[in-house]
């Protein structure tokens, strides 16, 4: 049962994660026709030095860092992270702590308002805590909006990612004051 558990809320991260990465690309890219060259225009030497790539994101983003417990999802993260780097030039670095110290580490943070992630994937039983002090953002109307409670068991989101319960308020992503 703990294992399905674990399965569900790494589904649930892997999304919102995707999302925010999303949200930190710049947008959407459109395609545009190449025209075809001809051989002559292939084999001409180049005139200028090429330009190197843009290794940031249209949102100006180069680098993001995302913290969470040290287990094999997290390592999956990074494996995604990497991907995602890639395609976007923004790096992406999943910081991990220890199972038994990674709650104190986050509330430390929090509680100094620190900046040293930019992301924390936290722990479901964190909800109430970290809603009352604040540390939360209600996600609710995005969640909605966007039809992602619809992609995901209501057993899920009651129990992963909603505070106070029954409410139906959606409380995911930590952030900074």
């Amino acid at each position: 049962m703990n294992h399905i558990n674990n399965k569900r809320v790494f589904w649930l991260l892997l999304a919102v994660f995707t999302l925010v990465l999303a949200a930190c690309s710049g947008g959407e890219t459109t395609a545009t026709a190449v025209p075809a060259t001809t051989a002559s225009q292939e084999e001409a030497a180049p005139t200028e030095e090429p330009m190197e790539e843009e290794t940031t994101s249209d949102s100006g983003i180069n680098e993001i860092t995302i913290f969470w417990a040290q287990w094999d999802p997290a390592d999956y993260l990074q494996e995604i992270g990497n991907m995602y780097e890639e395609e976007t030039g923004v790096k992406v670095n999943v910081v991990q702590e220890p199972w038994g110290s990674f709650g104190d580490v986050f509330f430390a943070e929090m509680a100094a308002q620190g900046t040293s992630y930019d992301m924390v994937i936290g722990d479901s039983q964190w909800l109430g805590q970290a809603t009352t002090q604040g540390h939360y953002v209600n996600l609710t109307d995005f969640m909605n909006s966007e039809g992602l409670t619809d992609s995901v068991t209501d057993a899920t989101l009651t129990y992963y990612g909603e505070y106070p319960p029954r409410l139906r308020h959606l409380l995911v992503i930590p952030h900074r004051r």
